[in-house]
């Protein structure tokens, strides 16, 4: 038998736009959100006062077009750390949940975008789903082009590079089992039904 969950209580939040993205609520009273793709703004609310009690400025381009922003990027968070990892450049940004301010930044070799405004083919994207996990943070990022596959890179919070992992499958979404060494992905080419398992020493 399928339990049935019930609706407890609706929470209205001060949010001025129609959609926000990779929403994480942290410390158990604090959602941290994107404003994407209405603006690129990290915004932080108390669920318990039901205000808007910080906000990380992103700048947008003039073009206006969020998708192809060279500062758009993905958004995760802990109950003391916020990652957001840019899409179009090598760049990772880490701030602090209580005072949102930056703590550390991680800056890669290719740090200049090659955007091409309405095409996704010939735009580059660099950096794509991001995982917080409960002691490191991964990031999926593309092969160069024309090579298949993808790369789960795996950082500690203080910015530190452990591992890079090696994969001959693109994953569109994907998810981490620290306690069991085990990532698990998804992509309906392959597989629309189900998942992919990877583990640490192997895949299966």
């Amino acid at each position: 038998m399928i339990p049935t969950i019930f609706l407890l209580k609706k929470i209205e939040l001060p949010i001025s736009v129609n959609m926000v993205n990779f929403m994480n609520i942290v410390n158990d009273s604090l959602l941290i959100y994107s404003a994407y793709p209405s603006k690129l703004d990290i915004e932080k609310i108390n669920l318990n006062t039901q205000q808007i009690t910080g906000r990380i400025s992103l700048e947008m381009e003039s073009h206006k077009e969020t998708f192809f922003d060279k500062n758009r990027g993905y958004l995760a968070a802990n109950d003391s750390l916020i990652i957001y990892a840019y899409t179009y450049k090598k760049q990772i940004d880490i701030y602090g949940v209580d005072d949102m301010k930056l703590r550390k930044r991680l800056v890669g070799e290719n740090t200049v975008p090659h955007i091409v405004v309405g095409d996704v083919k010939e735009t580059e994207f660099r950096q794509r789903e991001l995982v917080a996990g409960k002691h490191y943070f991964y990031i999926r990022c593309r092969k160069p082009k024309n090579m298949e596959g993808c790369f789960i890179e795996v950082y500690d919070y203080s910015g530190r590079s452990i591992a890079q992992y090696e994969l001959t499958e693109m994953l569109y979404a994907f998810d981490v089992d620290e306690d069991n060494s085990t990532i698990y992905g998804y992509n309906s080419d392959i597989f629309e039904d189900g998942f992919l398992k990877y583990t640490l020493n192997g895949s299966e």
